[in-house]
């Protein structure tokens, strides 16, 4: 059989590569889909099932329903974001424009496929492209390599934007290695403009990896070439890579806009000294998804090239060896947000050149083998003390010692047979464990994401109210955290990694809602009638849910209901009784809930006609009694929690909690004991959860203030509270009640906006209001410095109001008023677009007129 092969291969290698690479391939989703992960989809619980192909999903049927290709504004999610907050997710993506010709194919199933075929033609294009520079076998078994690291499998289920703009930067890295030419030169601006629209956060890493790439091409030419002589020969292809990310200014530019003004922060504080000071960091290599993903061949193959090596291997060699040695690189590389191994991910093939150059010199006896494996072997105890997990310190201390083992007793024997095949079989166990790591999705889990339950109920609902209002979904429903089913099914959740500061600000800290998610990126649905009625939510859709304060039951599907909320504000409205936001700000907690209900609150400079809080009272409450609990000690009037096992607890009310809102709080902090043993903690009140995530964590919520607003049309009598396991404190516990009236009688003081529902909801929402009183409008689209406001066709002024929102003074009478978003930078990003391709034709004739002249002459 093998004999066959090898005849085969030399006959026909291209096709038996192929076939062998589709084979390694199938044989990995074959064991995930079908042993590992049965019954599961090619698609991971985290972030996959919520965002990469939801976010894509509602982009499609946006542009359905409008026609708008490029919008401004996201208004269906997060309560109304700029649309570029979303870029990251496929806003541009070519690889996804095709699925926008394709309804009848759910964007789930289209991306399944793309994420596969995609790695496919990425480890096809990796042959060709080691074809370049290595004879015989060494191309495939490189290939493989590359296939078997770990991001690139891994990710094509997981996070696919870490690796679905392979295919553009291979095309990139095929034309850079060939001739000099007009082709290759617009090869490398199509390729670099698809690179950015792709994934624009490892555009970073994959240009680099580019023109480090062009750099060695260079000096493998010419191995005594000066550095003007270098530029010399790759100044052509890297102005057409500029060209192309010129061309992709359409994204780019409005991204970096929402960028600079919608990124969450991290918990990450990295000095100017752990930056600049040499140490082994291994992590970038090894082992991980979030990381180049190879074995110890590569560090080994750098050492041993870097001390025998010709001058383009020692360059690339080092290169390698500064990225490991100084963190400031991969720093710079992270977009200074952390230091993290998954920006390394796009020099995965310039690694792989790396071994391939070194086999080629053990093979033919060249590599001083002592030497290099002395000096890994020292790299390697370094490292082992280093920042690595558990599992990358364990595998490390393995193959350290079975490549040692191997190295010494082939050398010796001149046999490297066995060599050869472990580093090729190591890999793969690797990848097969990365993919036992994972939780796949579910195709039940698909089914019931893409049921006609919830979609017929949703529709029913809309069809049967002529008013624009939010619709509430049950924070049990996470995969649906950013699904929108029509234009005019508007929500207030969002997950991506960029949102408005505004709104997360007023979801996180004004609103009294719980978090009770570990990343502050997700803004899912809070068990909160205060926030649902504030953002005019006056839909819910829950799965054997219960009702809240106000709402009663509207319709039911099977295991699916629709609440109604019938005290939700409307998206705008004019009330004038109005407060200025210090005097609101100097409020006691208890009393800032009710206020937002009863007022707009105003700029600072503007005259107080606010109404003052009269229904909201204290409540006593006896938490003393949770030191009753083994495991909950109670001193200095704050709670410690001990414990191995969660804590189950329950306090009896003195009294029952009847037509009121009970809002508790508390403090707190899991900074305590040894960093080694702290981690995330939460606190559960009656199914509403908070969560404070482990403090080492870079996605670190913050969420040191627990807030519970608890609600019920049925008396509260007690609450059921549940502490998990860990090391903590609690203090601070108060507790009280908002009257029910506050809620009943809050829309007696306002105008709703007549919305109009003629058109799709896209980036305008226009309508009229009949104002009484002179006072303020408000809406309750987060604050952004980026709308149009216009009353009667006259363009005015807006402020911050409600603490996020946004809103201008009124008069009296009957007015329309049209609010619109324009995302920064859209328009100069298209002229920018324009420009670039404009003048990436006229360089392309002029290289082609000169050419052609001095040919002739």
């Amino acid at each position: 059989m093998i004999k066959r092969i090898r005849s085969a291969y030399r006959k026909r290698p291209d096709l038996v590569s192929a076939l062998v690479l589709l084979a390694a391939f199938l044989f990995i989703i074959a064991l995930n889909l079908f042993v590992l992960h049965r019954g599961g989809v090619w698609g991971s619980k985290m972030d996959w099932s919520s965002q990469h192909f939801t976010i894509p999903e509602y982009l499609r049927m946006r542009f359905f329903e409008t026609g708008d290709w490029h919008p401004d504004f996201a208004m269906q999610l997060g309560g109304g974001q700029n649309i570029y907050d979303l870029a990251y997710y496929g806003i541009a993506a070519p690889l996804y424009l095709p699925a926008y010709f394709m309804p009848w194919v759910t964007m789930a199933a289209y991306i399944q496929f793309i994420s596969i075929a995609g790695v496919y033609v990425s480890a096809l294009m990796t042959y060709y492209l080691f074809k370049r520079h290595f004879r015989g076998a060494l191309p495939l078994a490189l290939a493989l390599l590359f296939l078997f690291a770990g991001p690139i499998i891994f990710h094509s289920h997981r996070h696919i934007m870490f690796v679905n703009y392979y295919p553009f930067l291979l095309g990139m890295l095929l034309a850079a290695g060939g001739r000099d030419c007009i082709r290759n030169w617009l090869l490398m601006t199509v390729f670099a403009c698809c690179i950015v629209c792709t994934s624009y956060y490892y555009s970073v890493g994959a240009f680099g990896a580019v023109g480090i790439y062009l750099i060695y091409n260079s000096l493998e030419q010419k191995q005594d070439a000066k550095v003007k002589e270098v530029f010399g020969m790759i100044w052509k292809k890297l102005l057409f890579s500029f060209m192309g990310c010129v061309c992709a200014a359409r994204l780019w530019m409005p991204t970096l806009a929402a960028i600079i003004s919608g990124r969450a922060s991290t918990s990450v504080d990295v000095s100017l000294y752990d930056l600049l000071v040499p140490t082994v960091n291994m992590s970038v290599l090894l082992y991980t998804a979030y990381s180049a993903g190879l074995t110890c061949i590569v560090p080994i193959s750098v050492i041993a090239l870097l001390k025998d090596g010709k001058r383009s291997e020692r360059f690339l060699a080092g290169f390698a060896a500064v990225c490991v040695l100084f963190p400031v690189v991969i720093y710079l590389l992270n977009g200074t947000m952390y230091v993290e191994g998954k920006a390394f991910i796009p020099f995965i093939p310039l690694l792989l050149i790396l071994c391939g150059r070194f086999l080629i010199k053990l093979l033919a006896g060249e590599a001083d083998v002592k030497f290099t494996m002395s000096t890994f072997f020292i790299l390697a105890v370094f490292a082992l003390k280093e920042d690595l997990t558990i599992s990358q310190r364990c595998l490390l201390a393995a193959d350290t010692i079975v490549m040692t083992v191997l190295m010494a007793v082939c050398t010796k024997k001149k046999r490297y047979r066995a060599l050869m095949v472990y580093v090729l079989l190591f890999p793969l166990g690797v990848c097969i464990g990365m993919g036992c790591l994972d939780n796949f999705v579910k195709l039940s889990e698909m089914r019931e994401l893409y049921s006609d339950e919830p979609k017929q109920l949703v529709s029913e609902t809309l069809d049967s109210d002529t008013d624009v209002y939010r619709f509430a979904e049950d924070p049990a429903l996470s995969m649906t955290v950013n699904k929108v089913y029509r234009t005019d099914y508007l929500t207030t959740n969002i997950y991506s990694s960029l949102s408005n500061p505004d709104f997360r600000k007023f979801r996180f800290y004004s609103s009294s809602c719980e978090i009770g998610t570990r990343n502050n990126a997700i803004h899912m649905q809070p068990k909160n009638i205060l926030f649902n009625t504030l953002m005019g939510c006056r839909y819910r859709l829950a799965k054997d849910g219960d009702e809240m304060f106000g709402e009663s039951l509207a319709s039911t599907s099977g295991d699916y209901s629709v609440f109604r909320n019938e005290n939700a504000f409307p998206l705008g409205y004019v009330c004038s009784n109005t407060m200025p936001e210090d005097r609101y700000m100097s409020l006691p907690w208890e009393y800032q809930q009710e206020t937002l209900l009863t007022n707009i609150i105003v700029p600072e400079e503007n005259e107080d006609k606010g109404m003052a809080p009269e229904h909201t009272q204290w409540l006593e409450v006896d938490f003393s009694s949770l030191a009753s609990y083994k495991g909950i000690s109670y001193g200095n009037r704050m709670f410690t929690v001990k414990s191995k096992k969660p804590i189950k607890a329950m306090i009896e009310l003195d009294e029952p909690v009847e037509d009121k809102v009970l809002i508790i709080t508390a403090f707190a902090d899991n900074r305590i004991g040894r960093i080694s043993r702290q981690s995330d903690i939460h606190l559960t009140i009656n199914g509403v959860k908070n969560k404070l995530t482990d403090p080492n964590w870079k996605y670190n919520n913050g969420n040191y203030v627990f807030s519970y607003v608890l609600s019920s049309n049925e008396p509260i009598t007690t609450l059921d509270m549940e502490f998990s396991a860990g090391n903590y404190t609690i203090s601070g516990l108060e507790a009280c009640t908002v009257d029910g009236s506050v809620f009943r009688s809050a829309m007696d003081n306002k105008v709703p906006l007549v919305i109009d529902t003629e058109d799709p909801l896209g980036d305008t929402i226009s309508g009229t209001v009949d104002v009484k009183e002179d006072g303020w409008f408000n809406i309750s689209f987060p604050y952004d410095k980026h709308f149009c406001i216009t009353v009667d066709g006259e363009k005015v002024d807006y402020f911050r109001t409600n603490l996020s929102f946004i809103g201008f003074p009124i008069t009296a009478g009957e007015h329309r008023i049209t609010v619109e978003y324009k995302a920064p930078m859209n328009e100069t990003g298209l002229w920018v677009s324009v420009a670039g391709a404009a003048l990436t034709l006229l360089m392309t004739a002029g290289f082609w007129l000169y050419g052609s002249k001095k040919k002739g002459s």
